[in-house]
């Protein structure tokens, strides 16, 4: 009954659009950023640091941001996606504490194979099976979000 449905033309009419949409909402949510701390009025431009000696005006630090990005996934994609979210909050500026990628688990696939063959007049089976396993592994950027005190 499975294969029926399974085989079917309805089925197959769906699964396109079934596998667009998937494709549409992974690539919409291929990083997100945590933040605590205070909000303000958004801002056009946000200035980009590696440390806070650089910065020559002087600043109040309104929180800390942590952006994940996705498997794959750059780490200056991941920077832009900060950048817009710290904009959003009211940042002037970013101070980038830290990059790091983590195991966010693991995938395996096995796939097996059954070869009958015919010699000297015996069956003869051989089974070949193979496991392949990959780490997924996802990017961080932690930063501190400052607004310039005027």
């Amino acid at each position: 009954m499975f294969l029926k449905i399974f085989r079917s033309y309805r089925f197959h009419s769906i699964s396109p659009i079934i596998l667009f949409l998937g494709i549409i909402i992974s690539l919409s949510s291929c990083a997100t950023t945590d933040y605590v701390g205070k909000t303000y009025a958004p801002t056009n431009n946000v200035d980009l640091y590696f440390d806070g000696n650089e910065v020559e005006v002087e600043y109040e630090v309104m929180g800390t941001a942590r952006t994940e990005g996705m498997e794959g996934m750059s780490f200056n994609s991941i920077q832009n996606q900060l950048m817009k979210d710290a904009m959003k909050k009211g940042a002037d500026g970013i101070i980038i504490d830290g990059l790091d990628e983590i195991s966010r688990g693991s995938t395996s696939t096995t796939s097996s194979t059954v070869e009958n063959k015919r010699v000297w007049n015996k069956n003869k089976t051989r089974y070949v099976s193979s496991t392949h396993t990959s780490e997924e592994l996802h990017k961080i950027i932690t930063a501190k979000l400052i607004k310039y005190k005027n």
